[in-house]
């Protein structure tokens, strides 16, 4: 009878032991859904940052090549002046391949490492940002020589044949 109800006693502890483990797990199902909610919205609300500084880009440039310009000195560019923009087309396509490197070994890891535990998402999340915010200062830091309009509003990547706004030939 002892053995008999130490094992109904044993049998009752692992049962609560088992109800236990699904409860932890099913909490911890809940949060993880949560951050992957969160996560979710993050990605979203950064959606629409974008398209919001895409639409501020494209009225800063509409302004921008409305306003007139008077040019003194409309000569071809200095070597020192095509210098300092190859070198800005250099840096550019730089920082581009870096961005793009880094997504793509961003991909690879996290697919690498599947299920990929969620810090390892939020870290992924925050480091993109970082690179393609200073990518885009990067592209956007260049400026015609003669009239300083911003190069970046009218050259995705690439340097353009000549300046918008003044006209002025780069290459």
């Amino acid at each position: 009878m002892a053995a008999r109800l130490m094992l109904h006693s044993s049998v009752c502890q692992v049962e609560r032991d088992a109800g236990e483990f699904e409860h932890q797990a099913s909490l911890e199902y809940t949060v993880t859904a949560v951050d992957a909610e969160l996560l979710s919205t993050v990605v979203m609300v950064l959606a629409l940052g974008v398209f919001a500084g895409l639409a501020v880009l494209l009225v800063a440039r509409y302004v921008s090549l409305r306003r007139s310009v008077s040019i003194k000195d409309s000569e071809p560019l200095s070597e020192g002046e095509k210098r300092g923009i190859r070198t800005w087309a250099r840096r550019t396509k730089l920082a581009f391949a870096g961005a793009m490197s880094f997504v793509v070994l961003n991909g690879v890891l996290l697919i690498v490492t599947n299920p990929a535990p969620l810090w390892l998402g939020w870290l992924g999340l925050g480091t993109g940002i970082v690179v393609v915010a200073a990518g885009l200062a990067v592209h956007f830091s260049g400026r015609c020589p003669r009239c300083s309009y911003n190069i970046g509003f009218q050259s995705p990547l690439l340097l353009p044949y000549r300046c918008e706004r003044c006209k002025t030939p780069f290459r």
